[in-house]
């Protein structure tokens, strides 16, 4: 079974994907630790050739701010080429090896639904919340400020105003809701029948309807 969990950043798309890859044993695939590798790489480009301070860049994509400020229009124009070429052909390269080689796998993703593998996912999860408690979880959960979530939105790493598709998606939970342990409980309950072998509701979209 391959679940795909999308949604803008900060809607609570790594905690849902964790909380079900330990839940059921998946493989879980972070697809923005691919864009972290690049930024990576073009970080240590830059504190080797322009003498920025070393940025350990470990856990989220946010950690390249403080050599990001300091991009000029040259450089910041080199970052965005290198972005597209890695989502355009690496990403998909990653994650079609990924799929090619697991029985069950969840995929997290901000642009999940624009690539091909979209189409594989057996279970597909929109998370969606307002603008005002994405803003309120990044100044929470990643210390950052107006000035800091600003850049992000003009860099392309966070964008505020992306819009789904919401018939796409098999459910569509809000994890600032006050119902979404509810909601999210109505979700297990549908990976639990499929992967029970349940034949009479073996077609997720049938299953999603059901619970719904």
């Amino acid at each position: 079974m391959i679940i795909g969990i999308c949604g803008i950043c900060a809607s609570g798309k790594s905690t849902l994907s964790q909380e079900l890859a330990q839940k059921y044993n998946f493989k879980y695939i972070e697809v923005d630790k691919y864009n972290i590798k690049l930024l990576k790489h073009f970080s240590k480009v830059l504190e080797v050739f322009l003498g920025f301070e070393s940025s350990k860049l470990d856990n989220h994509t946010f950690d390249c701010l403080a050599n990001f400020k300091q991009l000029n229009r040259i450089e910041r124009k080199t970052y965005e080429i290198l972005r597209k070429l890695n989502t355009l052909y690496r990403l998909p390269y990653k994650i079609n090896k990924n799929i090619d080689k697991e029985e069950n796998l969840i995929i997290d993703y901000v642009e999940l639904d624009k690539f091909p593998f979209f189409d594989k996912c057996d279970i597909k999860i929109l998370m969606k919340t307002s603008n005002e408690a994405v803003i309120f979880n990044l100044k929470q959960r990643n210390s950052l400020n107006d000035e800091n979530i600003a850049m992000l939105e003009k860099s392309g790493i966070v964008n505020l105003s992306k819009e789904y598709d919401e018939s796409k998606f098999d459910f569509v939970l809000d994890i600032n809701s006050p119902t979404y342990a509810e909601d999210k409980d109505s979700v297990l309950g549908l990976i639990d029948i499929v992967l029970s072998g349940n034949k009479e509701v073996a077609n997720h979209t049938n299953c999603a309807e059901m619970v719904r």
